[in-house]
């Protein structure tokens, strides 16, 4: 998928007051972006937490396209995001991931895990048309903005 695809798939994001994204440009293309908007108005995650904040940040999305990955972008997005969110008066970002890649990469840029929830049956597509359910984890993590 595109980035413009997956931006396209947030368009109803770009209507909130309080949402924000942030993209990477390289000459006229958009080559990276993240996207949030405040935890409150995520209720199916909020409830995931065990304390909310009111200054708390939800990032539904945040990507690179396969060119340009390796090269800090995603770390520049991040402290666009950040900047932006401190101005605002939020406190914590908080972001969901699912893979152990993310993970590592998140606990290096100073996030902690909130929590981690096994999803069971998850459809996952394998070679062929085939659907295999297989068990899958949701990891909450978080990160003080001024950190």
């Amino acid at each position: 998928m595109s980035v413009e695809e997956k931006l396209r798939r947030h368009d109803d994001y770009r209507s909130r007051q309080d949402a924000m994204i942030v993209v990477a440009v390289c000459g006229n293309q958009i080559v990276g972006a993240q996207i949030g908007f405040a935890l409150i108005a995520a209720p199916e995650i909020a409830r995931l937490l065990p304390c909310t904040k009111k200054g708390d940040y939800y990032i539904c999305e945040g990507f690179v396209a396969e060119p340009y990955r390796g090269q800090g972008i995603a770390h520049r997005l991040r402290i666009a995001m950040d900047r932006w969110m401190k101005d605002q008066g939020f406190l914590r970002r908080i972001v969901r991931i699912s893979t152990q890649s993310n993970l590592a990469a998140l606990r290096r840029h100073g996030f902690r895990v909130v929590v981690e929830q096994a999803i069971k049956n998850v459809p996952m597509r394998i070679a062929g048309n085939g659907i295999m359910r297989v068990p899958h984890a949701c990891v909450l993590m978080s990160r003080d903005v001024a950190s």
